[in-house]
């Protein structure tokens, strides 16, 4: 285990940098719908394929990532930044280079996920073990490099796309990847070099097999992985129809409920990191009810829009409390299960998050398709927060 550098000390700063480049890279799945639409034109491929070899990734990527623990244990995080990250740059390669339907589900969706899955973890144990005292800081500044990931790719992609094309677009972005996950490893290498030392707790740690299994015998596992999977739906479910929404009740115009997309971008962004301090001020608890309420506040106002000021508000507010998710919940893994076995037990509750991401936006398209409307969607929102909020007032404390 790595003991946490004095974070004062600008290397910590540079290590943090890198840390979030690879938040970054992590997050730039969320720009896919930038690539979508060229890559199945270029390829002669229908949209839904496109649209499924994506899906299928997101929802893989949760499964690999529960192996992250136990590598971990058994690599230097360096190591496991620089394989991962690699195979990660290498899948973005291959669907800029496979014009088979079949490789490009073998090397994007399956390969990324494998890639993307672990480095996630990686990224986010490396930049929490710089500030042990601030666990939920630590995690906002990871996650929210990968909630804002796509402010920044779409538009880099979309300027690539202009002036070449979508196979060549891939290319660059995973050549971009790459330099990222080179710097991260040279920064965490030289971390692991100056400060590696072995305390009583690591050695409990690498023999902590079974603390997942402990976990999950836990009354209070149930309910986390409970909460996490209903306070996302909301804030996932927005992000795949937030166009369509504001153009349904609204008016938007097509343009302008594209640059939703950005303003999302933000909102997650600055949610994890602002509920990622909070919750170092007055806990993990308190932080993620503050959110729900929040986010229910905002799900009624997003069914009452009538104007674009009500609109952006209400998604802020939603996306912000999505974010406070991905923050908030790595410190209260570790903070309810032990924090020497996170690495592990995080990865297991992080699998809710793969059956949101697809009860979320798939749900609320089948509303869509069968009503007509994003109506019923709203109340299926507000109920998950419910539920959300009804799992965190049932913690115990030991």
């Amino acid at each position: 285990m790595i003991a946490a550098r004095d974070t004062k000390n600008p290397i910590t700063i540079f290590i943090t940098i890198s840390m979030m480049g690879i938040g970054l890279c992590c997050g730039s799945n969320y720009a896919w719908s930038v690539f979508s639409s060229p890559l199945a034109e270029y390829n002669d491929w229908t949209y839904s394929f496109v649209s499924f070899a994506y899906s299928l990734m997101l929802f893989l990527h949760t499964f690999f990532g529960v192996s992250s623990g136990k590598i971990l244990k058994k690599y230097p995080v360096s190591k496991v930044i620089l394989s991962t990250g690699l195979i990660w740059a290498l899948a973005w390669f291959l669907a800029g280079t496979v014009s088979s339907a079949q490789l490009l589900l073998l090397g994007y969706s399956i390969l990324g996920a494998l890639g993307v899955g672990i480095l996630y973890h990686a990224g986010l144990t490396a930049c929490i073990r710089l500030y042990p005292e601030r666990r939920g800081f630590a995690s906002g500044l990871f996650t929210g490099a990968s909630g804002i990931a796509s402010f920044f790719v779409a538009p880099f992609a979309r300027f690539i796309l202009d002036i070449t094309n979508v196979k060549v677009a891939f290319k660059v972005i995973a050549l971009c990847f790459t330099v990222f996950t080179l710097f991260a490893f040279a920064m965490e290498r030289r971390e692991e070099k100056c400060v590696h030392t072995t305390t009583e707790t690591d050695k409990c740690d690498k023999r902590d097999d079974n603390s997942w299994k402990l976990m999950i015998k836990d009354r209070n596992f149930k309910f986390v992985f409970t909460a996490f999977l209903f306070g996302a739906v909301p804030g996932v479910s927005l992000i795949g129809h937030a166009a369509a929404i504001g153009v349904e009740l609204i008016n938007l115009t097509p343009w302008v409920a594209a640059m939703m997309v950005s303003i999302i971008a933000v909102a997650n962004f600055i949610g994890r990191i602002i509920f990622g301090w909070v919750s170092d001020k007055i806990g993990n608890e308190h932080t993620l009810i503050i959110s729900g309420i929040l986010s229910f506040s905002a799900i009624i106002l997003l069914s009452i829009s009538k104007d674009i000021l009500m609109f952006i508000i209400a998604i802020v507010i939603i996306c912000m409390g999505f974010g406070c998710i991905f923050a908030v919940f790595p410190s209260l893994v570790a903070e309810l299960f032990g924090k020497e076995n996170s690495s592990v037990n995080y990865p297991i509750v992080f699998l809710s998050y793969g059956f949101s991401a697809v009860i979320g936006p798939f749900g609320a398209g089948i509303i869509k398709d069968i009503t007509g409307s994003f109506e019923l969607s709203f109340l299926v929102s507000a109920l998950s927060i419910v539920i959300f909020l009804l799992c965190i007032f049932r913690l115990q404390r030991r």
